[in-house]
């Protein structure tokens, strides 16, 4: 009689036994040639807007470090809206961009501080950063191209 211990041990030979088996007579699959040269205009595109806020590609950022748009040596919404087609262009067909579906920005408030995390107003954005006319264009131009903002 066979203890249990043998009987996996015989059953695990087995079982590999028959999968090397398999593997050997199977037949070898033939794979589609790859042209290197090809390979970025002949994928299919895919679609990048999420359905809803919390899916897709979130790309988080600091507005005082991302772009210049006025030539003070500080990011602004200005220099945001410009580089929006960089983060996503809105067309699905191109490579030229990241493809993200949402943008994360760090606090965009008043604040006395660089981080922007002690905020003194919660309805105005850091004149540092431009306008509230200038905020609601960055809004609207993302808007254009499927990207969902939110604010941290």
């Amino acid at each position: 009689m066979l203890n249990k211990k043998s009987m996996v041990k015989k059953s695990i030979a087995a079982v590999c036994l028959l999968g090397c088996a398999g593997v050997l007579s199977a037949k070898p699959k033939k794979y589609k040639t790859v042209q290197p040269e090809l390979a970025v205009t002949e994928l299919a595109p895919v679609e990048r807007k999420a359905s809803k806020p919390g899916e897709g590609v979130y790309y988080s950022l600091f507005v005082r470090s991302f772009a210049d748009g006025n030539g003070d040596g500080i990011g602004d919404f200005k220099g945001l809206t410009k580089k929006l087609d960089y983060l996503n262009d809105g067309n699905d067909l191109t490579v030229s961009d990241l493809g993200i579906t949402g943008i994360w920005l760090l606090p965009i408030f008043p604040s006395q501080s660089y981080h922007g995390y002690d905020v003194d107003d919660y309805y105005a954005v850091n004149p540092d950063y431009g306008t509230m006319e200038d905020f609601e264009t960055f809004l609207a131009e993302a808007k254009k191209r499927g990207i969902s903002v939110i604010i941290d």
